[in-house]
């Protein structure tokens, strides 16, 4: 018998999003749905701030979001740091 994990939804991370930041994931992530590649963590983080360029969120807890939101999604992920 197999006992496997569940994945929590990605709306139970331990950190809660504004609308406007959890939107312009799902846009950035819209924009590049590459499933066979992996997405640039770092690009990632430079489009979502793109997006809301008033977020008072620093770059290492946007890292974060991106992470947590692309695992949750199925996609593959490129870990290349800050460019």
């Amino acid at each position: 018998m197999m006992t496997g994990r569940t994945q929590a939804p990605f709306e139970a991370s331990p950190h809660p999003l504004p609308e406007d930041l959890k939107q312009a994931l799902e846009i950035y992530f819209l924009d590049y749905r590459i499933k066979g590649r992996p997405v640039s963590v770092a690009k990632a983080v430079r489009g979502v701030r793109g997006h809301v360029p008033g977020s008072h969120f620093s770059d290492d807890t946007l890292r974060t979001l991106v992470v947590e939101f692309a695992i949750s999604r199925g996609f593959n992920l490129h870990f290349d740091g800050e460019r």
